[in-house]
């Protein structure tokens, strides 16, 4: 096959595609620089994993023996939510004007579908190689729908996980989700810029009466991305109303444990009506007695004599040396509530 594949590409008149499925770096090499002989970058990039899609012209120079053709990559999406992840399988094509290579390491459904069409129709699909360029990327856009169904019902399902039985498992789940659907905006993101270029018509390569049917597989990249955007919102809202449950039980625990910490002190057996008397009565007793002596303290070192009666008699000395000076004397009316039967005894304090 490989002698025969130079001769195949010098008749214009042919055209011919050639998929490479987990081929070894030798054999690819082989084919690739040795038959095409494509620019030892591109086949670099074809053999290693890239992590981003993307397109390139490449066109010869004076040394080179290849002929003008676009470089490509592209990646498939499926959905597992067995395992609750995007799975991405890279899918490289060299697009020239009579020739088609595609290379990739695991099978594709797309690769398998269109292959089909082509030997059941080849009057209406494999005619050149841009109209199955385009009927490949339109297969793999048209794949993005089945797991973007999984994803929506799993998202589905959390929603109604977390209004039912939150618990930390599903927070767990929550944010994987949200993690891959990430991942999912992430591969769209730049897979779009690449098609929107063909959608543009910028390749001389790609016919111009195909270049609407590229602009519609455009479209229907934007609009998964726009899914995709709109799953990572919901999936936010999710989060949100889990976290709002979770804070909402967890002041509810608080206010169970603080009722039941006061508990015993509600039940304890209450005093009796002389205990709570005298209590109070004691308790007035030593306020209006401190507040007193804040006023002795304040009349110049004066002295406050307070009577079983519960009049308060303040005497202060005169100004000067001798000591048997005439004092005047200060008497409150105010009684300060002591009572005889709780204190038990006359009590005096001198300032």
């Amino acid at each position: 096959d490989l002698f025969l594949m130079p001769t195949l590409l010098a008749d214009t008149n042919l055209f011919l595609w050639v998929d490479l499925e987990d081929a070894s770096p030798e054999d690819t090499r082989k084919l690739l620089e040795g038959v095409f002989h494509f620019h030892p970058l591109s086949v670099e990039d074809c053999i290693n994993v890239s992590p981003s899609p993307k397109v390139e012209t490449y066109e010869p120079k004076e040394d080179d023996r290849f002929n003008p053709y676009l470089f490509m990559v592209i990646h498939a999406v499926d959905y597992s939510r067995k395992d609750g992840a995007f799975a991405t399988s890279e899918l490289n094509f060299f697009l020239g004007k009579n020739f088609l290579v595609t290379y990739h390491t695991v099978p594709l459904r797309s690769i398998a579908v269109i292959e089909e069409r082509c030997l059941r129709s080849p009057v209406h699909v494999a005619r050149a190689p841009d109209r199955v360029a385009h009927a490949l990327l339109d297969s793999l856009v048209d794949n993005y729908k089945p797991a973007l169904e999984e994803l929506s019902m799993e998202i589905a399902d959390l929603e109604t996980e977390v209004l039912e039985h939150p618990d930390p498992a599903t927070l767990q789940q929550i944010l994987k989700v949200k993690k891959e659907v990430l991942h999912l905006i992430q591969i769209i993101g730049p897979q779009r810029e690449v098609l929107q270029r063909f959608a543009r018509g910028e390749f001389k390569l790609i016919r111009a009466h195909l270049v609407p049917y590229y602009r519609d597989v455009y479209d229907g990249l934007f609009h998964i991305g726009e899914l995709a955007h709109g799953y990572m919102d919901s999936l936010s809202g999710i989060l949100q109303i889990y976290l709002n449950m979770s804070a909402n039980r967890t002041s509810e625990i608080v206010k169970v444990s603080r009722r039941s910490r006061w508990a015993p002190t509600a039940a304890a057996p209450s005093a009796g009506p002389r205990q709570r008397s005298s209590g109070r009565t004691g308790r007035a007793m030593l306020a209006s007695g401190s507040k007193l002596l804040d006023s002795a303290a304040a009349a110049d070192h004066g002295r406050l004599v307070l009577h079983p009666r519960g009049e308060g008699r303040f005497h202060r000395r005169a100004s000067g040396k001798g000591r048997s000076a005439r004092s005047r004397r200060h008497t409150w009316p105010r009684r300060i509530g002591l009572c005889r039967d709780a204190v038990g005894a006359e009590r005096r304090w001198h300032g």
